[in-house]
């Protein structure tokens, strides 16, 4: 086929799509586009604790140092297997040398870890209290459990939505429209507010814990900031 009897049937073709784009119903055309912005939040009790133990050992001879964490971790776990209402595993472990100012190898130090998560605080804060005999408290926090947050979300998500069906319908009627419609959505869901209790202080290692410090504490799990937002954007009807 000649060149020019080519570009005669592509824009035969072109100009065929464009008026047959222009008789679909539900079009952008004759629409204003607008997009909005809702959000529901709530505060939720925080029900679950992680708490994160530790020692700290110094030796001249990096394998005997090593025992020494293994053996405090160990002795730890077993002690907290006991308390079925917490669970516990082991955290990082690191060792690493410590110089003189010359440069000269002196020993080496480490540090190794247990972490605890339960959502029954009474036994948790038990257990802390008698780990701490032999491990040292390194934070503690408090956060909202999978369980909880999806029941918060449950009523949050209809609650946003509504608010943006609300606001979809002011901003309608504000611009003097017939209708609209809902072009584009996202809804998404953010946590805010589990920040630690405390933080402990670092002791040398060896140093011994006051005797005060070996009872059960005591905590405040407070609530944690659940909020849901709705993005999207409609196009409304003049």
């Amino acid at each position: 086929m000649p060149y020019l009897a080519r570009m005669a049937c592509l824009a035969a073709l072109l100009t065929g799509l464009a008026y047959a784009d222009a008789d679909l119903p539900n079009t952008t055309a004759g629409y204003n586009r607008i997009q909005l912005a809702a959000e529901a939040r709530r505060d939720v009790p925080n029900d679950t604790l992680n708490a994160t133990l530790f020692t700290e050992e110094a030796h001249a001879d990096p394998a005997r140092l090593a025992r020494q964490l293994n053996d405090k971790v160990a002795a730890a776990l077993r002690l907290a297997a006991g308390v079925s209402q917490v669970k516990t595993s082991s955290g990082t472990l690191s060792t690493w040398p410590v110089y003189e100012a010359n440069n000269r190898l002196t020993g080496w130090r480490g540090r190794a870890e247990v972490r605890l998560e339960s959502r029954d605080f009474e036994k948790a804060a038990q257990l802390i209290g008698r780990l701490q005999s032999g491990m040292q408290v390194g934070q503690v926090s408090f956060s909202v459990s999978p369980a909880a947050r999806k029941a918060a979300e449950a009523v949050l998500i209809p609650e946003a939505m509504q608010v943006f069906r609300d606001k979809a319908l002011l901003v309608t009627q504000t611009l003097g429209a017939k209708d609209y419609r809902l072009v584009t959505a996202t809804v998404d869901s953010q946590q805010s507010g589990a920040a630690p209790l405390f933080r402990a202080p670092r002791m040398a290692a060896g140093q011994a814990l006051a005797v005060e410090s070996l009872s059960a504490p005591s905590f405040a799990p407070g609530e944690s900031d659940m909020t849901v937002r709705m993005n999207g954007t409609i196009e409304a009807r003049p």
